[in-house]
């Protein structure tokens, strides 16, 4: 059974090498670049939206179309200005057990359980 799937493995991984041969001649040599001339110059997209929105009216049409997704009740748009004005609401974690604080005894316990735990896959 394992020397059968070894051979398929292995004529498998042939073909595959076969399927690629006819892309040799186009892969690139050592030290060659895949893009010697690099990113062409110019704008990137968050440039060109910085720039877009210094002009006051793209800004206001923006401003005027959440503010009327929020009245029309679209709660991302509300969550999201609210998230700006007020800032975001902190969660408050409880870093105890059920409201109780952890006791010696429940480390002293979680740490048997790991060391024993440690010791069988070891």
């Amino acid at each position: 059974m394992v020397k059968q799937k070894e051979e398929r493995a292995d004529k498998q991984q042939k073909n595959s090498k076969k399927k690629m041969d006819h892309l040799k001649p186009y892969n690139f040599k050592p030290g060659q670049s895949g893009n010697p001339k690099g990113r062409p110059k110019g704008k990137t997209m968050s440039e060109a939206l910085r720039e877009a929105l210094m002009k006051p009216e793209v800004l206001d049409s923006i401003l005027v179309a959440w503010i009327n997704k929020a009245e029309r009740g679209d709660m991302n748009a509300i969550k999201e200005m609210l998230d700006r004005t007020e800032g975001k609401v902190k969660e408050r974690i409880d870093h105890t057990t059920n409201d109780k604080d952890i006791n010696n005894d429940s480390v002293d316990k979680v740490k048997s359980i790991l060391d024993s735990l440690s010791k069988r896959i070891k």
